[in-house]
């Protein structure tokens, strides 16, 4: 018993000792012990090797089981090379998203807080609430385009669509899935100038899109709540085998786009005070977030439960923004109507005043 009391205490002050030693020492120490323990194992296996071709070959050229050696040391030096270069990116991959995901929930913050103080101070204004609402969208748009591009190495475009027109108030009622419009509310910075002349950020048909429409209205063949394509010209292929086709209102979008990431802005109406409870999966859809690029390579099958969350995250946020859009955008018309007929009144007292004098 004391002699495992004297074990283990020498066992902790080792430790306590080697968590004093620097990681890039620890690291190299590691290092050398697995590779001579490895050289030791592989030249002992090499040499018997050796042992029994010798009794063939009696004289060898060259001193095989050190050549042996000699290259595994090469091909393990390489593969730690590799591996901590990819540890590397993978911590700054790590810290700026990490960094992203904070600037953009700290924003989101002080963006609603700063909407109520300027509600309260009544300096909000159609204007100013839509100036400062989309400025801070495009900034988180920014920012899940960074984030999508350090997955995948490829430049992305992102965008928030609306169902309805502009200046025109959300819609609480079932969407008509043959006439609801989208129309663009705001786009990234990195934008071609090219592409948005091409859309025109005009209000387009939903059931022309069928990134938009399969959402709306998915067909039995396709399973998804949200449009995740790779290839949207192999998609394309793939819809001729249903009889249907990949349908978009930008004629020439393989122009700027080739894959695409669409997910719903939504939430449950079971969770709407304004709106009647119903099937717990039936949902208030205000618009999509989109997110492209023009990498066939970027958007693989094996990151669609991840991509899908990532950009579902930022939907989640962006409910929350629109509607609180739209309720301060309510107060500002109906102070203003409030104003104006204040105005009137007082105006025309002002008038009975004059005639009785």
């Amino acid at each position: 018993n004391k002699l495992v009391i004297q074990m283990k205490k020498i066992i902790i002050r080792f430790r306590t000792f080697w968590d004093k030693v620097p990681n890039w020492l620890q690291d190299v120490l590691a290092f050398i012990t697995s590779l001579v323990s490895l050289i030791g194992i592989v030249y002992g296996g090499a040499q018997l090797v050796i042992n029994v071709v010798s009794k063939i070959v009696p004289q060898l050229p060259i001193d095989l089981p050190w050549l042996i050696c000699l290259l595994l040391t090469v091909i393990i030096m390489f593969m730690r090379a590799k591996m901590k270069q990819y540890k590397s990116s993978l911590w700054i991959r790590l810290r700026s998203d990490a960094a992203s995901y904070y600037d953009i929930l700290h924003d989101f913050r002080n963006f609603y807080f700063d909407v109520l103080k300027y509600h309260k101070d009544k300096k909000l204004n159609k204007e100013f609430l839509t100036t400062i609402t989309r400025e801070y969208l495009i900034n988180m748009l920014e920012k899940l385009c960074n984030i999508y591009k350090a997955y995948t190495g490829k430049d992305m475009n992102a965008c928030i669509k609306l169902i309805g027109k502009e200046n025109e108030d959300i819609n609480f009622d079932k969407i008509d899935k043959e006439n609801a419009t989208v129309y663009t509310f705001v786009r990234s910075k990195n934008i071609s100038k090219q592409r948005e002349d091409a859309s025109d950020n005009q209000a387009v048909l939903i059931s022309k899109n069928t990134d938009f429409s399969y959402i709306i209205s998915p067909p039995d063949f396709y399973k998804k709540q949200y449009f995740y394509e790779q290839d949207i010209h192999l998609f394309d292929e793939e819809l001729k085998k249903h009889q249907q086709k990949y349908e978009n209102t930008t004629e020439n979008y393989w122009d700027f786009y080739r894959a695409a990431i669409v997910v719903p802005i939504r939430i449950a109406h079971s969770h709407l005070h304004f709106t009647a409870p119903t099937d717990p999966f039936d949902y208030h859809i205000v618009g999509f977030l989109c997110i492209d690029t023009k990498s066939t390579h970027a958007f693989i099958p094996e990151y669609e439960e991840q991509f899908i969350q990532i950009a579902k995250s930022f939907a989640a946020i962006i409910y929350v923004i629109m509607n609180k859009y739209n309720f301060y955008l309510q107060k500002c018309k109906n102070g203003y109507a409030m104003r104006k007929r204040n105005t009137k009144s007082a105006k025309g007292e002002n008038e009975n005043v004059t005639k009785i004098k």
